[in-house]
């Protein structure tokens, strides 16, 4: 089962309670792989059942970055156990910066259940790669949709602070009163339209004629003129 969007709880092996679960999921297994055969990447039906080294807890977390490291958040793939005191312990970690998901997460090549995961050691760095199974699909499905969100909030946030590092600072003018004072002028330069003599000339030239028709009839300006139904029962007074 998985969840998105929960705090952390409080343990000596787990992360601060700052950090926030993105997913979570039941019944996960780690196995040790054999190194990857060919270019087409790692093939999980090479995996043994004998070689499995770990059951239990998978959780994908938010991780806030140092300044000194640029900020930002980064994902992380716990696998946890609980013990007899229901404490969690920490088995394996799988760090997943920004833009390097495909070098940390990396999905077998014959299974869409499957993945190979590069464990690192919080201390002395050295790195492996184990191969992580889920029973069914749609926990697979979720756990690889987590991850591909987490990297595009993350590239959001980050296009973000850049747009906000480009805006002008308003501290200079912040609390300034920028109104006229009386007596003060400001000075505004506007340019009047101009027409073109060409144009001028072209208005001249061609006036505008209105044609009524074939059968319009000129209409003398000192009759009146009554327009009735019949053409030929017009009258003029």
């Amino acid at each position: 089962m998985s969840r998105r969007g929960e705090k952390n709880s409080s343990s000596s092996s787990s992360p601060s309670s700052s950090n926030m679960v993105l997913f979570k999921a039941e019944n996960a297994k780690l196995y040790a792989i054999p190194p990857r055969e060919n270019v087409r990447g790692y093939v999980s039906g090479n995996w043994k059942l004998d070689d499995c080294i770990f059951t239990g807890l998978l959780r994908i977390t938010e991780d806030p970055l140092p300044e000194s490291e640029g900020g930002g958040y980064q994902a992380s793939i716990r696998l946890e156990d609980v013990d007899d005191a229901g404490s969690i312990i920490l088995f394996a970690l799988c760090p997943v910066p920004y833009g390097a998901r495909q070098a940390a997460v990396e999905p077998a090549c014959d299974s869409s259940r499957n993945f190979v995961l590069r464990i690192e050691d919080t201390e002395s760095k050295k790195h492996a790669f184990v191969g992580l199974s889920f029973d069914d699909r749609s926990t697979a499905f979720d756990f690889n949709l987590c991850l591909t969100e987490q990297q595009k909030s993350e590239e959001r946030r980050r296009l973000a602070a850049i747009s906000r590092k480009e805006l002008p600072s308003t501290s200079a003018t912040a609390g300034k009163d920028l109104s006229l004072k009386q007596g003060e002028t400001i000075k505004l330069a506007l340019k009047k339209p101009t027409i073109s003599s060409t144009s001028m000339s072209s208005s001249k030239m061609n006036p505008v004629s209105l044609d009524r028709g074939p059968q319009s009839r000129p209409v003398e300006e000192k009759s009146n003129v009554v327009v009735a139904s019949d053409a030929s029962q017009w009258q003029k007074f």
